[in-house]
């Protein structure tokens, strides 16, 4: 699992995403890139008919972000 950040955190309850949408997101991206050194991008389609996107620094697993995509 993911060290959740207090921003994080907070995102995840503003949109409704919990851990384990987090957790599938990464176990089930169909897309993953990294778009500046530091942060890897997770883009997976949720069994809710949802896009999730969650963003994580690898050096560390600390969960940065989490966002649906619709």
């Amino acid at each position: 699992m993911f060290n959740i950040s207090e921003h994080a955190s907070l995102r995840m309850k503003q949109r409704g995403i919990t851990e384990e949408d987090v957790q599938y997101c990464f176990d089930h991206h169909n897309i993953a890139f990294t778009p500046k050194e530091g942060y890897t991008l997770y883009i997976a389609n949720h069994p809710n008919g949802r896009r999730l996107q969650i963003v994580v620094n690898p050096e560390n697993n600390d969960l940065v972000t989490a966002l649906w995509l619709d």
